[in-house]
């Protein structure tokens, strides 16, 4: 009697030991690995998803900031030319995620008639501005940055003080500026017509104003 006793207490132990998962040593099951790995990957598909929504929101933010300084040059133009040899307000890019904006003023009374942007000495009060990290400019249809070695015509934008757009050269035309996020293929952007400005989404080779 004691022996079944002792055979009995011995058999209800390892049935504990089997039930407790502290002791079992049978490993995962292939459903419960299954659930791990879909747990996982939903995880990882949300994660994806939130820096998707976050660079999209910097590029937004980075045209937006772009449409606003450009406004404000045009209308620095128009209210703020102060100086005596002041044609009116810019914008030069410093690289393609950077610019600086500028009162535009000859730099000596003989020079005062060509209207021609000739330097960084023509440039009054300078304000410089950055786009962020993994933002970069492009001029129209162009894949390359802008050029900034001798390529004033991209790289420079004069409003005179009636509001007009110019090149550096004083000659009037429009421009687009095509906004890029290096970690998403779609762009955004910002046109330029002769006395308007308008921000859109880049389709390719037009900006879609809406």
């Amino acid at each position: 009697m004691k022996k079944r006793l002792q055979k009995r207490t011995a058999q209800a132990q390892k049935h504990q030991l089997r039930m407790n998962p502290l002791f079992n040593e049978g490993g995962f099951t292939l459903i419960e690995m299954l659930v791990v790995v879909g747990i996982i990957g939903i995880l990882s598909a949300l994660a994806s998803l939130g820096m998707d929504v976050w660079h999209k929101s910097r590029l937004t933010s980075a045209t937006s900031q772009l449409l606003a300084d450009l406004q404000t040059v045009r209308m620095n133009a128009m209210t703020e030319s102060s100086a005596t040899l002041s044609h009116g307000f810019g914008l030069r890019f410093l690289d393609s995620g950077s610019y600086r904006t500028f009162e535009f003023v000859e730099s000596s009374v003989s020079g005062f008639d060509d209207f021609e942007y000739e330097g960084t000495t023509e440039e009054s009060a300078p304000v410089d501005h950055g786009l962020g990290a993994s933002i970069s400019v492009t001029v129209g249809a162009s894949t390359s940055p802008i050029d900034l070695n001798g390529g004033v015509d991209e790289a420079v934008l004069i409003y005179d003080k009636r509001g007009m757009v110019r090149s550096f050269n004083w000659g009037l035309g429009g421009r687009t500026y095509v906004v890029h996020h290096a970690n998403l293929s779609t762009a955004r952007c910002v046109t330029i017509a002769a006395v308007r400005i308008r921000e859109g989404v880049w389709d390719g080779s037009s900006c879609d104003l809406r």
